[in-house]
Order: structure tokens, then C-alpha cells, then sequence
């Protein structure tokens, strides 16, 4: 059973004050996932996030959609590498 909570584009995009088409290239390259359902456009809520920081980082550095995608990529890269040395970290500090 799906148990995922969404909202609208809509209103998404009247509180965060985001025109629909930004969000809609957004999804057009896949960067995020809206679902199209009863003639409206819906966002998971974990998704959010992730809108959230796409949509700061075009607001502050005025990004393409296609850089955003590139940015949030490499952003993904650091993360997991991070997560790594830390999981390195930890084993080699069972060995010290």
C-alpha cells in the first residue's frame, strides 16, 4: 500500500513563491518527481527537500534547470563520499 503524502504544484508553488513552469522543467529532466493525476500536477512531501534547496539555489546563483541538475548531482557525490570516510573511519578505528 502506497502511504505517500503529496501536495499540489499549485500549492506548492503559491507558498514557496515559484512560477509552475520552473517546476515543470524540474521535471521535465527528471530532477524531480511530479505525478500527474486527476488533471493536477502533485509532489511528494519528501520530495520537498530537495525542491527546497533547488529552488534557494536558483534564487541565490540564478542557475539553468540543467545546471541545477548538475549541482544536485555533485552535491549527491560529496554526500555519499562523506558517508564513506566516516564508514572508513570507523573500521579503521576498530583496527587502532
Amino acid at each position: 500500500m502506497d502511504t505517500t503524502v503529496y501536495i499540489t504544484l499549485k500549492e506548492f508553488c503559491s507558498t514557496y513563491d515559484v512560477e509552475e513552469q520552473f517546476v515543470m522543467q524540474l521535471n521535465e529532466i527528471d530532477l524531480i518527481d511530479a505525478r500527474y493525476e486527476e488533471e493536477s500536477y502533485y509532489i511528494a512531501y519528501q520530495e520537498l527537500p530537495k525542491l527546497e534547496k533547488i529552488v534557494r539555489l536558483q534564487r541565490e546563483f540564478n542557475f539553468t534547470p540543467e545546471g541545477l541538475d548538475v549541482i544536485h548531482n555533485l552535491l549527491d557525490k560529496i554526500q555519499n563520499l562523506q558517508e564513506e570516510v566516516t564508514l572508513l573511519k570507523r573500521r579503521l578505528g576498530r583496527f587502532e
